[in-house]
């Protein structure tokens, strides 16, 4: 019952904040957008069947928005982060070629 409230919540809000937003409107929308992660995060902590890490619900929400950039775009923690810095310090060498994937399949462009 409490997750259909949660996700009933977060439906029609996400109707009436997701509009269109002028120039004017676009600092009052992103603050509203704002308000209804905090009270869903809230809602969670406070109805979630067992006790809830809050660090770990903001992480999830930070992975998810850069999830949905593109298929490149990722959130790294601290850790993870220090970590990839140490393992890419350095030069490469490269072959110079552009690639990409389509339908699954690597290609080469350039």
């Amino acid at each position: 019952m409490r997750s259909v409230f949660i996700f009933s919540l977060c439906f029609f809000s996400s109707i009436t904040t997701f509009s269109a937003p002028s120039e004017e409107k676009l600092d009052s929308s992103r603050f509203k957008n704002l308000e209804l992660l905090n009270k869903v995060i809230h809602l969670v902590e406070e109805n979630y069947y067992r006790e809830v890490n809050h660090d770990k619900l903001i992480q999830g929400a930070l992975k998810g928005l850069m999830s949905t950039l593109d298929p490149h775009s990722a959130f790294l923690d601290k850790n993870i982060f220090l970590k990839m810095q140490e393992e890419t310090k350095g030069e490469f060498g490269g072959l110079g070629i552009e690639v990409t994937q389509k339908d699954g399949v690597l290609l080469v462009i350039t």
